[in-house]
């Protein structure tokens, strides 16, 4: 399953746990008033799936960052200075990438 199709199954599901209108309610509606309906729906249901994949990216990002710190600490602790400074200055490339995010 590709991205756009995991996408767009994703909002389907947002759509269908958000609804509070029953088929019958909707079905009194205009034909216009049913597609601003659909439309606002399918909006809601997007911004809450991209909020859901950035919170999701957020948190993975740091969690790798809170991981590398934890390791620089124990690396100071266990061999000195000299080789903290050494591997902070190897990794100094993806904090900089990190900081750009």
């Amino acid at each position: 399953m590709g991205p756009y199709q995991a996408l767009s199954g994703g909002i389907q599901n947002l759509m269908m746990a958000n609804a509070v209108l029953t088929p019958q309610q909707i079905a009194s509606l205009s034909p216009a008033e049913q597609t601003q309906l659909q439309t606002a729906r399918q909006s809601a249901a997007l911004l809450q799936s991209i909020s859901r994949q950035a919170l999701d990216n957020t948190s993975t990002r740091f969690a790798s960052l809170q991981h590398s710190s934890m390791r620089y600490r124990v690396l100071e602790t266990r061999r000195g200075p000299w080789t903290f400074k050494l591997a902070f200055k190897r990794s100094k490339p993806m904090l900089q990438n990190e900081n750009t995010k």
